[in-house]
């Protein structure tokens, strides 16, 4: 029987062979499944600190979007103050140009009223008071020794200058 068992060095040597070309592909498994483990542990531990950044990101995000919101509706509430404060003083100069304008053509109709009666006045004078219409002489002012300063219509001649004092019919010099 020892004859049997006289080839197991070769039989061993071949088996260890054999379990060292089976244990290669073992170990890279064994590799492989390890470093995709440890990739694994890698990007849960990434993923969650991207989590707490993006929490404390949003966090911050949320406080700063308040603080710019009560920034603007301030700024708006101003602003609407601004613009009631323009419109009120656009109203008001509006209000005060409608008067101007108004007060400007009440100017123009008195002085085209004043035009009227200087003219009126002008064609007076140059067709009443010209030498035309007074008598012979007149208007004297009394000759110089009484102040004569109305005038009157002789019904007989034209006109005539008289004393203010007389109790006539009469139109004073101003």
């Amino acid at each position: 029987m020892e004859e049997i068992y006289a080839n197991v060095d070769d039989v061993k040597s071949r088996s260890s062979r054999s379990s060292t070309i089976q244990e290669g592909p073992r170990r890279l498994l064994r590799a492989s499944v390890l470093g995709l483990g440890l990739l694994s542990v890698f990007l849960l531990a990434g993923l969650i600190g991207l989590a707490v950044h993006y929490h404390n990101s949003v966090g911050d995000a949320a406080a700063e979007l308040s603080t710019v919101k009560a920034n603007l509706s301030s700024r708006l509430h101003a602003s609407d103050q601004l613009l009631s404060s323009v419109t009120e003083e656009r109203d008001n100069l509006t209000e005060r140009l409608h008067a101007s304008d108004q007060l400007i053509n009440q100017l123009k109709a008195n002085l085209t009223e004043k035009t009227r009666e200087v003219d009126m006045l002008q064609c007076w004078r140059e067709c009443f008071m010209e030498d035309i219409m007074w008598t012979g002489g007149q208007p004297d002012n009394g000759g110089g020794s009484v102040e004569e300063d109305c005038a009157y219509i002789n019904p007989s001649t034209w006109w005539d200058d008289l004393s203010c004092w007389k109790n006539l019919h009469w139109i004073c010099e101003k």
